[in-house]
């Protein structure tokens, strides 16, 4: 009888010591239950007080989005209608007989010149002869305006070939000029010349018509034009500035050229750099929107300027830099 009480002391004792160990144990799991309970809601008390955060922000960056969109528009309405006035002044000029002879008699200088960047592209071959690739590099050419008494023809020098497009461009620049100052060219012959110390086989595009206009513009209105200035973009009717191709290229060559001040087209403000990712045996290519004034900064000490129209041109170039 008495190995059976105790066997039946020890199974009772065991019991009860299992029963306080699991009770132990529900209670710790109990207190890191709550304790991750706490967490949890604090956790989701930060979440939700971020998400209100961003929501704040998304809904100001919104309304700051919307208030640089009516600002860029009501800017872009203005310059509208100054180009309208100036147009209109024009023919009220023209129309009055004030754009005559005694209106375009030029100054001391009828000769101006200005630092346009152009590029070429040079093709790669391989030892067969066959293309291999090909790439853009700057050139900087020189561009220069002469004006002589004569009928009022805009005429462009032979050497390098100039194309078509040029040639358009160089009479759209001389109108535009005339429109914007309220001047007439009628008595003159205006002759475009392009130098370079590369070699350039032929001049086409209508990437300069901004540096044309504004050389036409500093004969009329005897502008001292800066020589540490340069730009690249083409040009509209109404003065408008309009994108052009190999912008960073134009301005490494501006800067071997001794240019300091470089201004570039408004719409050229982001380019489309190519990037290659291997994929296994795969290189995929993929392009990433860069803005053009870092990528020019990573290359050459040129200070850039975005323009929208020959108005914005004309009061950068004509300051005095140190």
């Amino acid at each position: 009888m008495g190995s059976r009480e105790n066997a039946r002391s020890l199974s009772v004792a065991s019991s009860l010591l299992a029963t306080l160990v699991l009770t132990g144990i529900i209670a710790v799991l109990l207190f890191q239950n709550v304790q991750l309970r706490n967490r949890l809601q604090n956790n989701s008390l930060t979440i939700h007080n971020l998400s209100r955060q961003v929501e704040a922000l998304t809904v100001e960056n919104s309304q700051l989005r919307e208030q640089n969109d009516h600002l860029t528009k009501t800017l872009q309405d203005y310059q509208l209608r100054v180009r309208s006035y100036q147009a209109q002044l024009y023919q009220l000029k023209k129309k009055l007989n004030l754009t005559g002879e005694n209106q375009t008699t030029l100054g001391w200088r009828t000769t101006v010149s200005i630092i346009a960047p152009a590029v070429k592209k040079i093709e790669y071959r391989d030892i067969f002869g066959f293309p291999e690739g090909e790439k853009y590099v700057g050139i900087a050419t020189n561009l220069t305006l002469e004006a002589v008494p004569g009928l009022g023809r805009v005429l462009v020098n032979t050497d390098p070939p100039m194309g078509e497009v040029f040639q358009d461009t160089a009479v759209t620049a001389k109108e535009t000029a005339e429109k914007i100052s309220g001047l007439s060219l009628s008595k003159y012959d205006l002759i475009f010349s392009v130098q370079a110390n590369d070699t350039v086989p032929s001049v086409d595009g209508p990437s300069a018509g901004a540096a044309m206009t504004l050389l036409v513009l500093g004969l009329l209105e005897n502008l001292t034009i800066n020589h540490r200035v340069s730009l690249t973009g083409t040009i509209s009717p109404d003065g408008k500035i309009g994108a052009i191709g190999g912008v960073v290229e134009k301005a490494v060559a501006a800067e071997k050229a001794g240019i300091k001040i470089f201004c570039i087209p408004k719409e050229n403000e982001y380019t489309a750099v190519t990037y290659y990712q291997r994929v296994g045996p795969f290189v995929i290519p993929y392009q990433k929107l860069r803005k053009t004034v870092d990528l020019i900064s990573a290359k050459t000490n040129l200070t850039v300027y975005l323009v929208d129209d020959i108005h914005d041109v004309a009061k950068i170039a004509t300051k005095t830099y140190a």
